[in-house]
């Protein structure tokens, strides 16, 4: 009968032991997903000012900015914000050679 409490002590062990390696790994997942969205969305912020700057139209960058809109709000992961950074800020440069001349 006390063998019950033998097994029942190792799955305690080794859920624990699962608890102290996934949680940090999940939680530093999470904070890389929150950063890469933010440079995301503040990359997007700059372009849509540097859009707003520009004098005239920028075919390609509002292409670009509106792919990058789009694929921001389909959400993802950081591979996808990564790419909706890329974007924007190929947009954002591109207004800014078209303001300067």
């Amino acid at each position: 009968m006390t063998w019950w409490i033998w097994v029942a002590a190792a799955v305690v062990l080794v859920a624990a032991g699962y608890a102290v390696v996934a949680l940090p790994r999940q939680r530093e997942r999470k904070a890389r997903l929150r950063t890469a969205w933010a440079a995301a969305q503040a990359a997007l912020e700059r372009a849509a000012i540097s859009r707003d700057a520009a004098s005239g139209e920028h075919p390609e960058a509002e292409q670009l900015l509106a792919r990058a809109t789009a694929l921001a709000a389909e959400g993802g992961g950081p591979g996808a914000a990564e790419t909706v950074r890329e974007q924007a800020r190929h947009a954002d440069k591109l207004w800014q050679e078209a303001a300067r001349g």
